[in-house]
């Protein structure tokens, strides 16, 4: 989708909460030279 459609800006948060829900973490990492790499981790168990 291109930039001039916009959004909600509700993508990460929802997956920030369900990454966590699950006991698990998100996170960005910078990747140059122009962007972000989303990093999840989740338990194999709780």
């Amino acid at each position: 989708r291109s930039t001039d459609e916009g959004g909600s800006g509700l993508g990460l948060a929802i997956a920030r909460w369900i990454v966590e829900l699950h006991g698990g973490t998100i996170r960005a990492e910078q990747v140059d030279p122009h962007g972000c790499r989303m990093v999840v981790k989740l338990p194999l168990s709780r």
